[in-house]
């Protein structure tokens, strides 16, 4: 209700127009995009969790952020490559909505077993083409200072796990389908995705590797996201 009322305020105000409003100045106008977009991030990832449609729907036309904002929002790792973090889950909510719309929604059009298997198939390779851009999780080289957490690290765990999530509910939707499981001939399609819910299940307790236990982080990451 609380994001419904905010996002219903941000669309009455034009937040979701790239267009300025008359006297507005740039830095407000790009101050209202990233509230729009990081509405639109959290609208999708929770349309997925409670199987209900998201409130910014198709009729909004969603752009992505530039790859380096002039609000910043830039992280640069050790391995040289830069991200926009705020673009890239843009771009994930995108790849969420296909998959809302495709294979969770009430009103999605029911297809035939071939059809599912391409279908899964087909967003798995559009995710997995977002996740070639993504650099690995690695231990910084740099040495840690005091009291201070590698937001850059939080960042990128925060995008692995988005990433690892997406595949679950992907191919998790194979269950869904009885005549796929009770057919002979899917079975190699059935434990391909088995295979894949398990290693990302698997891959994403294993984020927190990379974090210190105790770390306030690491217990958000916990008790939020991996409680579901």
């Amino acid at each position: 209700m609380i994001l419904a009322t905010a996002i219903q305020s941000m669309v009455l105000s034009g937040y979701d127009s790239p267009r300025r409003r008359p006297g507005q100045s740039n830095e407000d106008k790009l101050r209202e995009r990233r509230l729009f977009w990081q509405a639109f991030v959290f609208d999708h990832g929770l349309a997925l969790q409670v199987g209900k449609p998201p409130m910014i729907g198709h009729d909004f036309i969603i752009d992505l952020r530039d790859d380096l904002p002039k609000d910043g929002g830039t992280v640069t790792f050790d391995n040289g490559i830069t991200l926009n973090i705020l673009r890239e889950h843009v771009s994930l909510a995108l790849i969420k909505r296909k998959v809302y719309s495709l294979l969770y929604a009430k009103d999605a059009v029911m297809k035939r077993d071939h059809e599912v298997v391409k279908l899964i198939s087909d967003l798995d390779f559009e995710l997995y083409n977002w996740k070639i851009r993504i650099p690995e999780i690695t231990k910084s080289d740099r040495p840690p200072e005091k009291d201070h957490k590698d937001s850059g690290l939080m960042c990128l765990t925060m995008l692995h796990y988005t990433y690892y999530q997406l595949i679950i509910v992907i191919h998790s939707f194979i269950f869904q389908c009885s005549n796929l499981i009770e057919s002979d001939d899917n079975f190699e399609n059935i434990l391909s995705s088995v295979a894949l819910c398990v290693g990302a299940a698997r891959a994403t307790v294993s984020l927190l590797d990379f974090h210190e236990d105790r770390h306030p982080f690491s217990m958000y990451v916990c008790t939020y996201y991996l409680s579901f």
